[in-house]
């Protein structure tokens, strides 16, 4: 009886580590996400459209029920991928830098602090309009190393067989290793003729709400309104991938001593049923013998 007790007690301890090691990994992959973001400055999640651009109004839906969900601040975003005098790719973001702020710091430039073109150097208070200005860009390092820009320099694109320009009035001090550009929202929506739509929209969620739970409320707020025929929640796939393969080499140990501990259960429940049968053998015999 003792030994069939340790028998059941180690194949519980094993099927309960297996069960604890994959509940832990992801709750702990979740948790690094989630912290990884904060300290980049990104978004906790998006909702984008399947199939391109969606209607804005949409926006102010979700603004409404920020505390229902759980989010701290939600922004609107439009996107466009161009090619830049030097033919390589661009992408440029239209941003609510006001909203931006708090959901993706990441994107928000800095202006310049130099003079203008003319060489005059202008207030304070006239640089900020700068932020919100329809000719006003905020451009990475790899485009000031890329093209060789100055501050207050022109930057030209073609788009739809225009010519446009804007005066590069600051930088993204975060992003660094890629081509992309942040104007004002309402700027991009009136210079690229999309106004009315977005390209997404990004979720912070608050510190003391869990993120999948919130994403969860987005989705299902989602169906409940049949938006999911052509929206969609996502979140940066890059940024998981390699957070779960700093964990993979923990998980992968432990998992490994999950399965001993199954084994060992198994092997202990071999042994058991072996010297059951060699202490019961002389009777299996005799009953052998009488038929």
């Amino acid at each position: 009886t003792i030994r069939w007790v340790f028998v059941i007690l180690s194949i519980a301890l094993g099927l309960s580590l297996v069960i604890a090691i994959n509940l832990v990994n992801k709750s702990a992959i979740n948790e690094f996400n989630h912290s990884s973001k904060v300290l980049r400055g990104e978004a906790s999640f998006s909702v984008i459209g399947k199939s391109g651009e969606f209607d804005e109004s949409l926006f102010n839906e979700f603004v409404g029920k920020k505390k229902e969900f759980g989010v701290f601040e939600v922004s609107p975003v439009a996107e466009l991928s161009l090619l830049l005098p030097n033919s390589e790719k661009i992408n440029i973001l239209g941003l609510d830098t006001f909203r931006s702020i708090k959901t993706t710091p990441s994107f928000v430039g800095s202006l310049f602090k130099t003079s203008d073109t003319d060489g005059v150097n202008r207030g304070t208070k006239q640089r900020r309009f700068d932020v919100i200005s329809e000719k006003s860009i905020f451009v990475s390092n790899s485009i000031i190393k890329n093209l060789k820009t100055k501050p207050g320099e022109n930057l030209d694109f073609f788009y739809s067989g225009k010519k446009l320009s804007f005066v590069i009035v600051g930088i993204l001090p975060i992003v660094s290793d890629k081509n992309l550009a942040v104007v004002d929202i309402a700027a991009f929506q009136n210079v690229f003729g999309k106004v009315g739509s977005l390209s997404r929209i990004d979720f912070k969620v608050a510190d003391n709400y869990n993120v999948q739970r919130s994403r969860f409320l987005v989705d299902k707020h989602l169906k409940r309104k049949k938006y999911d025929r052509f929206l969609q929640t996502t979140d940066l796939d890059d940024l998981e991938k390699k957070n779960d393969n700093l964990s993979r080499a923990y998980f992968v140990n432990l998992s490994i001593l999950a399965f001993v501990a199954l084994f060992t259960g198994m092997f202990m429940i071999f042994s058991v049923l072996s010297s059951t049968v060699k202490q019961f053998r002389g009777q299996f015999a005799l009953l052998r013998s009488i038929g």
